[in-house]
């Protein structure tokens, strides 16, 4: 049976690692994955702004986000 102390001891090596590591440390290496990519990005908004009529067609959800921010000031 463990008992706190051991438990304790054993842990004690993890616990110190932990406190000595900051959060949001860049990795060593490479990365491995790239979540954003740049080029990529910029080709889907290219292809949007060919599509003028789609583009307004969709524009009511940034005008009602617009339109709620505004609101939530106001009330202020």
């Amino acid at each position: 049976m463990h008992t706190p102390r051991s438990i304790l001891q054993t842990c004690r090596p993890l616990i110190r690692a932990a406190a000595r590591r900051g959060y949001a440390m860049p990795a060593r290496g490479p990365p491995n994955l790239q979540v954003f990519n740049r080029n990529t990005k910029w080709l889907q908004k290219e292809k949007a702004a060919t599509d003028v009529e789609a583009s307004r067609r969709t524009d009511y959800l940034r005008d009602e986000v617009a339109a709620r921010l505004c609101e939530r000031l106001l009330v202020c």
